[in-house]
Parts: C-alpha cells; sequence; structure tokens
C-alpha cells in the first residue's frame, strides 16, 4: 500500500523509448524475434515500425497489480501493469498535486465541466469525480489504456465511465464529448456496485470550460500535436 503522497511512493518505470523507441531498442527487439524490419529504406525509424516494436513489446510484459493509494483524503485501488509503451499504466508523481489545487480554486464552479488530457489509470478523474467535479477523461487510443481506465473507475465504484480515446493531433471526437458534458450535468456520480454504462440522453452540452493536464510532456515529438488537439478543443467551446 502506499502510504502517502510524497514523490517516492509514485515511481512508474518510465518506458524512454516509449512510442519511438532509439535505434538500439529497435534492434534488440528485432533481435529477440519481436519485430521484423523498423527502418525505412533511408535508415529512418517510421511510426508505423516504432508502434509495432511497442506492440509486440508490452504484449509480453502484461504483469498487472493493484495498489491502494491514500490520494490527498480518498482510499484509492488501481490497476497498474508493469510494461506500458505509452507509459499510460503507472500513476505519475503530480496529478494529485493538480487534483488538490483544482479544488482550491475560489470557488471552482459546482457546473464547471473539465477535460483531463493523458488520464493515464484515470485516477486524478476518480477523485474529482468522488468529489463532484464533472469531468471527462481521454487519453491515447489504445484499447489496453481505454479498458484499463474502465477498470479502475469501476473498481472504485465512480460511475458512469465517460472517457475518450483520442490521439493528439487527429480529429477530436466532439459530439461524444458534448454527450457527456449533457449526460454530467443531468446525473450524479455513484458510488454504487458497478453497472453498464447506457448512451447519455440528448440534452444541450454545456460548454468546455476547462482543460486539465499533468505529467503529459514526456515525448517531445508530440508536441505539435498536442497543440493542435487543444487548439481545436479551444475553437469547440
Amino acid at each position: 500500500a502506499i502510504t502517502s503522497n510524497a514523490k517516492i511512493d509514485f515511481d512508474p518505470p518510465i518506458e524512454l523509448g516509449g512510442l519511438f523507441p532509439t535505434a538500439e531498442e529497435d534492434d534488440e527487439a528485432e533481435a529477440d524475434g519481436q519485430v521484423t524490419g523498423g527502418v525505412d529504406g533511408d535508415g529512418e525509424y517510421t511510426e508505423d515500425s516504432c508502434l509495432l516494436a511497442a506492440a509486440d513489446a508490452a504484449a509480453a510484459h502484461n504483469e498487472a497489480q493493484v495498489r491502494t493509494f491514500n490520494y490527498l483524503d480518498e482510499s484509492l485501488d488501481i490497476r497498474e501493469f508493469s510494461y506500458s509503451n505509452t507509459n499510460g499504466s503507472y500513476v505519475w508523481p503530480n496529478s494529485a498535486s493538480l487534483a488538490s489545487y483544482l479544488l482550491s480554486l475560489s470557488p471552482l464552479p459546482h457546473d464547471a465541466t473539465l477535460l483531463e488530457l493523458g488520464t493515464g489509470t484515470g485516477i486524478m478523474s476518480i477523485y474529482l469525480r468522488r468529489k463532484g467535479v464533472r469531468i471527462v477523461t481521454t487519453d491515447y487510443a489504445d484499447e489496453s489504456i481505454t479498458h484499463n481506465v474502465h477498470h479502475n473507475f469501476t473498481l472504485n465504484n465512480t460511475l458512469p465511465v465517460y472517457h475518450i480515446p483520442h490521439t493528439w493531433g487527429t480529429p477530436f471526437p466532439s459530439d461524444t464529448l458534448d454527450s457527456y458534458f449533457a449526460a454530467l450535468s443531468t446525473t450524479t456520480t455513484t458510488t454504487t456496485p458497478p453497472q453498464h454504462h447506457t448512451q447519455p440522453q440528448h440534452h444541450t452540452p454545456p460548454p468546455l470550460d476547462m482543460i486539465v493536464a499533468s505529467d503529459i510532456l514526456l515525448y517531445a515529438e508530440q508536441y505539435n500535436n498536442l497543440a493542435l488537439t487543444i487548439s481545436a478543443l479551444l475553437r469547440h467551446s
């Protein structure tokens, strides 16, 4: 169990290669039979080959562990994985500080709508939802991340789950975001036994008030894509 929110208690095993492994990492993966190829005709590493290498490596390292985090004034059970090619399956150190800051705003409007980028395990949004904050989660469009977010919300009886798989730089599913905000504006988060999430009913959606994120700037190659996503969200709202 985690005994405090000190940084030492949040120690994700960072995969520095992540979505874009180095030449040495790709060579090692190929030598292990995990990938075939990995470079284009000019010797440059392509995104497709890197994603393939990362996916193959992730499939071979899928051990899961549920840990209990004393997250501010809540005790949350979170499933983490021993390997994640996107580094999205661990609890990172700064989200508790961000959650505390958001709740300290004077005041955070009761009906404010928030979108979290790079939710990872979902721990911050789980905590905020349990405090009555209307927040939708989003992270890289990867099935393992999506499943883990749903698993962790359910594990902590924080339902329904409003999560949007989204890869930065690609068109954002604004209609889904609007429908989730509309649902959040008419329903209350429950802490009851797991239930199936049904498609939210149609209501006039409130605007997006705030985009929040922590520990998401690991991959410099993705900064431009992040800016594109944020720009699109601001235009939509």
